[in-house]
């Protein structure tokens, strides 16, 4: 008996991945090959790269019978892998604003890459594209989402944006995680006048007078 793989390919795992490539055999990032010798065909190797994957095996014997068989291999990793950051500073308009999200992975992990995502959905049968989004469903405007993880950016516009970022190791290994930020209008252009003189008298600054007429008052008093 021949084994040979004739088709390969990862499978989604979640809504916010699209299929991979058909391919047709076991890419060597995976690990993992066919051993076809006189005694023994078995599935061998270290897998490398956490996924869900198709693969379609074809036998043919000396007859030139042959049959086919699609399997799905799994493979997970014991250690998880997650996004730490739970929550993002307010920010402001015209304001630069910059944070850095964070994982469990510490410096052992290698290749982290922090993108923002989105819902994939079928056009047509081999294409994927992602959902359309309201724009406070993303990413506030004028800020951007680097690979290391750091948003970065001047905002435009005021809102509450909720929005989804995916996290994925050399390992395949990844986590998803929804924030949100909150943009503020820009406090360098709040109005501070008060009354109707309209002189624009700084509201802290009226206080301390205030305070200190009402010290005056009390030592005349005594």
């Amino acid at each position: 008996y021949t084994w040979t793989v004739t088709g390969f390919q990862r499978l989604p795992q979640n809504a916010t991945e699209a299929p991979g490539a058909v391919e047709t055999a076991i890419p060597e990032w995976l690990g993992l090959s066919i051993d076809d010798t006189a005694t023994d065909d078995v599935v061998r190797g270290t897998p490398k790269v956490a996924g869900l994957y198709a693969m379609t095996l074809k036998v043919t014997d000396t007859n030139g019978t042959e049959d086919s068989v699609t399997l799905e291999l799994l493979v997970s990793y014991l250690s998880g892998f997650a996004i730490t950051t739970t929550s993002l500073p307010d920010g402001f308009v015209n304001q630069n604003y910059a944070v850095k999200l964070s994982h469990n992975g510490g410096s052992e992990v290698e290749g982290v890459v922090f993108s923002p995502t989105c819902v994939q959905q079928a056009v047509r049968v081999d294409k994927f594209e992602c959902m359309t989004l309201d724009p406070l469903q993303q990413i506030p405007a004028g800020l951007s989402l680097g690979a290391a993880g750091e948003i970065l950016g001047i905002p435009t516009g005021e809102g509450v944006f909720t929005f989804m970022v995916k996290a994925i190791d050399n390992s395949g290994r990844q986590d998803f995680r929804s924030l949100s930020i909150r943009v503020r209008a820009d406090y360098k252009l709040t109005d501070t006048k008060q009354g109707c003189s309209g002189t624009g008298v700084d509201p802290v600054f009226g206080t301390l007078v205030a305070l200190l007429g009402l010290t005056l008052r009390r030592r005349r008093a005594n």
